[in-house]
């Protein structure tokens, strides 16, 4: 059935091509004028109308409302919808019949190409528009989108020769910017940078009020590294478009990115916005300007609109440091705290703010404040220990790491804090603890070699089980060869075993990974005394 019903469609289109194209040649002198309403609304309905039903299936429908249309409309018209309703059909061959009786109508035969095209023969359609521009080569909508599909055909070169006869033979053409343009976009893909700005600067020499000219030569100059010129160029776009505000987004980056804050600010307030991430860019640009307290102004506005902004909590930090406000700032992250314990932001911005000047001691107390509030939270025990850890306080941070131990349910974590507590122990000289806490750590998990190095420098410091030393640190190398860590630890128990050649060679190897290393390089002076 479903054959059967294609081959009558395709019968249908056939036959009706004829006796329309006939019919609407006919028609052509026999159409009385009509007024801006009625037959002409009625025409274009009715055009609708049959596209729908063609898109439900109903063909004969289509074209019955078709022929009713070529009655009420123009020849031109009429073949167009034709063409178009053979294009949805997928009938290329039906088009091609009709070609020959518009041959010298230049609008028809331009819809006959794209019709081609649209269908994907674009043999054909390239065939017909070469065939139209021999025939009519100054005119400039056939120049013109010939051009443009060898473009997207990526048939550049080819563009680049049509449009240069064009303009050879239409000096005075009003649509020499177009054609300077086109050849600019060509230029651009074949990454001829400095002909695509000349043929750019040609075009709006021509027209300066093609603000798509400017536009790509903005976006040009961007790319090439004329930062200067591009943000000039962009702004003359700006001047010729009522809204463009995704390009003025691009132009306040790049004023962003070339520090010219003060001007990015004044671009930015062009801009409609009242919501947080309005008003965090706009403490951003002023921040970068280095105007702390307008920045800190408008970084209050954002919080307050979006208190789970967490890049406006960032942002402020960075204020109130800038501004040496320490006092507001450790009160801002301890309540920063107090409402998102689990915010890894807060936490990562208490730990670089070990590295400035603000005392760690206070950041430790704004910690233990939180502690106090949300005893069971595992992170914040973490981060204590490490802070314990960086500020020399083992005793702390061992406690601290076993607090969390004692909270945590993630197994890949358990070695890790085991591991730490070891090593806390190990400087505190807890020899009683260090083996135990690293055989719990490798039993956990027998890939964490971290725990094999560490127990191996255990057992060669206290003179003690040495060749299971060596195993341990052997199966360490094997997955890490490179690691200069399990190499020292190699080299130490060598020398403990007396085979000195074989300790300097894996020394010298080290050295050789981490040339800065001055335990290494202490190491292999000693060993070759």
């Amino acid at each position: 059935m479903k054959i059967t019903g294609l081959i009558n469609q395709n019968l249908i289109l056939v036959v009706f091509a004829s006796l329309f194209f006939t019919a609407i040649k006919t028609s052509a002198t026999a159409k009385s004028s009509f007024t801006s309403s009625g037959p002409k609304a009625k025409m274009y309905f009715t055009y609708t109308t049959a596209e729908y039903q063609l898109a439900r299936g109903n063909l004969q429908e289509a074209l019955k409302l078709l022929k009713r249309a070529s009655n009420l409309g123009n020849e031109k018209t009429s073949a167009h919808g034709l063409i178009r309703l053979f294009g949805k059909a997928g009938r290329s061959d039906l088009i091609t019949q009709q070609e020959n009786q518009f041959k010298d109508d230049l609008e028809i035969q331009l819809i006959f190409a794209k019709a081609y095209l649209n269908l994907g023969e674009n043999e054909k359609g390239e065939k017909l528009l070469s065939e139209l521009n021999a025939k009519y080569p100054n005119n400039a909508y056939i120049a013109y989108y010939y051009s443009s599909f060898l473009i997207s055909s990526k048939k550049l070169e080819k563009a680049l020769l049509l449009i240069d006869r064009f303009l050879a033979l239409n000096a005075s053409s009003p649509k020499q910017a177009l054609f300077h343009f086109l050849k600019a976009k060509i230029f651009s893909h074949l990454k001829r940078f400095q002909e695509a700005k000349d043929s750019v600067n040609t075009s709006l020499k021509c027209d300066s009020s093609f603000d798509q000219a400017w536009l790509f030569k903005a976006f040009l100059l961007e790319h090439i590294g004329e930062a200067s010129q591009a943000i000039e160029s962009y702004r003359s776009f700006l001047s010729l478009t009522d809204e463009a505000p995704l390009i003025r987004q691009k132009l306040v980056q790049l004023l962003f990115n070339t520090e010219r804050f003060d001007e990015a600010e004044a671009e930015f307030l062009k801009t409609p916005g009242n919501n947080a991430e309005f008003f965090f860019d706009l403490a951003l640009i002023k921040w970068k300007g280095k105007k702390f307290e307008k920045a800190l102004k408008d970084i209050n506005i954002s919080i307050e609109k979006d208190p789970y902004l967490n890049n406006a909590r960032l942002l402020k930090v960075e204020i109130l440091f800038g501004m040496n406000k320490i006092e507001p700032l450790l009160n801002f992250l301890q309540s920063w705290l107090l409402k998102n314990p689990e915010s890894n932001d807060v936490l990562q911005a208490l730990v670089l703010l070990k590295k400035t000047t603000v005392p760690t001691e206070a950041i430790i107390t704004i910690l233990n404040n939180a502690i106090y509030e949300r005893k069971e939270n595992k992170k914040l025990w973490i981060t204590l220990g490490d802070l314990y850890t960086e500020n020399k306080n083992p005793a702390k941070a061992a406690e601290s790491y076993k607090k969390a131990l004692s909270l945590n349910k993630d197994q890949q974590l358990t070695p890790k804090l085991l591991y730490q507590i070891a090593y806390l122990n190990f400087e505190m000289d807890k020899k009683e603890e260090i083996e135990k806490t690293l055989k719990k750590a490798i039993e956990i998990d027998k890939t964490y070699y971290p725990a094999y190095n560490l127990l191996a420098y255990y057992y060669m410091l206290t003179n003690q089980k040495l060749d299971i030393a060596y195993a341990l640190i052997k199966k360490a190398i094997t997955k890490h060869p490179n690691n200069v860590a399990f190499l020292d630890t190699e080299a130490c128990l060598l020398l403990k075993l007396g085979n000195k050649h074989e300790a300097i060679k894996i020394l010298k190897k080290a050295a050789k990974l981490s040339p800065h290393n001055e335990t290494i390089k202490k190491r292999l002076r000693d060993a070759k005394k």
